[in-house]
């Protein structure tokens, strides 16, 4: 949604997987070297963005586009250029629900899928001093719980693979044209 300066946006995916078994036969005849988990896996992620431009531009959007937002004072006639922040959430859950199974040999943990869930919080800053560039300044903090970095983790951990969590810091800036 696009209010004058303030713009709104929300989006997600989900993808089903369907996982290959070993000697499964593949679209060019050749077989699977894959191992089978005990079912197809299901991964899932959506992000959550407000943004406020501090200058009074408004998000581009044309005929169910984003299109570029047009500089109302760019410093090429003198103006500070146009000036945004922006708060976002991040969520992808790469596990695959680890549902038991009747069968016992399926409810090995090798078969199952866990890469974990990572969440972020992004903060960012942009000047676009015309319409044709911009300047991104962005902070993220992130955590994960689970997947492939829980092994760095010792055997005597108190908490479960599943649950141990670790948290990251970025920060980044980058130069974007449009044309």
């Amino acid at each position: 949604g696009i209010w004058g300066p303030l713009h709104v946006d929300v989006q997600g995916q989900v993808n089903w997987v369907n996982s290959l078994g070993t000697d499964h036969p593949l679209f060019n005849g050749d077989l699977s070297e894959g191992r089978r988990t005990n079912f197809d896996p299901l991964f899932w992620g959506l992000y959550a963005e407000v943004g406020y431009w501090l200058t009074g531009e408004t998000r581009g959007y044309k005929i169910g586009l984003w299109d570029r937002t047009k500089v109302l004072n760019p410093i090429s006639k003198g103006g500070p250029g146009a000036w945004q922040v922006n708060l976002r959430w991040d969520h992808l859950d790469l596990r695959d629900g680890k549902r038991p199974s009747a069968d016992a040999a399926l409810n090995d943990p090798a078969l199952l899928v866990d890469g974990g869930i990572q969440n972020g919080l992004l903060a960012s800053v942009i000047w676009q001093p015309i319409d044709y560039v911009r300047f991104f300044f962005q902070y993220t903090h992130g955590w994960v719980t689970g997947g492939p970095r829980q092994v760095l983790f010792g055997p005597a951990d108190p908490l479960t693979l599943y649950n141990r969590e670790f948290d990251y810091n970025v920060g980044a800036i980058r130069m974007q044209f449009d044309f």
